[in-house]
């Protein structure tokens, strides 16, 4: 493909972690190593590197928030109470493919299927806050996955698993290089979508309900500017008297459009200020209830 500067296949499951002070589960990416590490400058402690035999797990700024809670026993895991003072970098967990409750004998997995052994896990380290999917992605090495996958075929069908790549994230040179991509993608027969279809699709959005509001406020003007001209002729048709008066006077018809326009403007600003003062009396007397 051309104008593509990186290529990331992905697979996705839900990792139980347990010790013997905290529990968590997570929903993590799994990644090949080498496109793991293309993340190593973000993050804010830890390092990217070959696992060995403990898996090292990576986690989104934001997930550090709800993703550890404190062991309780005879409690659900949504039950225990939320680990907010643990230091990572410094525990142990036993990690269990397919999530909390496939290993809970009242929930988990038929009878006869063999479950996959415990793996040891280490977090590996944390992303800083990007604003980006990092942070809210938790990451691991693929070939724990891969392995277990391999050996445990009955399982990872199970829950979901196969050895094909569940999604793959394609990083285009620059934003014009996009679309022309996606239609690629698409005409060689996948599904794929990008930000930039949201953006577009909102920017329509935001277009239509200006034109709407736009076309709401020419209209409200126009309605102003009937109800202004009625009122002024109105006023003027009443004042045919005086305006004879001050023409037999020698005032001239320069003048005394003058002195109308003079005090309906000041009427205006008048009208304008009170307006004003109203508004932010009442603004002022909620605010201090």
């Amino acid at each position: 493909l051309e104008n593509v500067v990186n290529v990331i296949p992905m697979k996705s499951i839900s990792i139980y972690l347990e010790n013997e002070k905290y529990v968590g589960e997570i929903y993590a990416q799994a990644l090949p190593l080498e496109k793991l590490q293309s993340y190593s400058e973000k993050l804010d402690w830890g390092k990217i590197g070959k696992s060995g035999k403990e898996a090292k797990i990576y986690l989104g700024a934001n997930q550090l928030e709800y993703t550890f809670r404190k062991k309780k026993s005879n409690k659900e895991l949504w039950e225990m109470p939320v680990a907010t003072d643990i230091k990572l970098e410094k525990q142990d967990f036993e990690m269990y493919f397919g999530g909390y409750y496939i290993y809970q004998p009242e929930y988990g997995t038929p009878e006869d299927m063999k479950l996959p052994d415990t793996v040891n896990a280490v977090i590996g380290g944390v992303f800083m806050q990007t604003g980006t999917e990092l942070d809210y992605n938790t990451y691991i090495d693929i070939s724990f996955l891969d392995e277990m996958i391999e050996e445990h075929e009955d399982f990872a069908e199970y829950i979901g698993l196969s050895e094909e790549y569940e999604q793959v994230y394609v990083y285009a040179t620059d934003m014009n290089a996009v679309e022309p991509l996606l239609n690629t993608i698409k005409e060689a027969g996948y599904e794929c979508y990008s930000p930039l279809e949201w953006i577009n699709q909102m920017q329509e959005e935001s277009a239509r309900q200006q034109f709407v509001w736009g076309a709401v406020g020419a209209i409200s003007l126009l309605v102003s500017a009937i109800g202004i001209a009625n009122t002024m002729l109105t006023s003027i048709m009443e004042r045919r008297r005086e305006i004879g008066i001050l023409k037999v006077l020698g005032c001239s018809p320069l003048k005394i459009n003058l002195m109308f326009l003079i005090e309906a403007g000041v009427i205006g600003i008048l009208g304008g200020l009170l307006g004003v003062l109203c508004c932010s009396r009442f603004r002022g007397g909620k605010g201090r209830s």
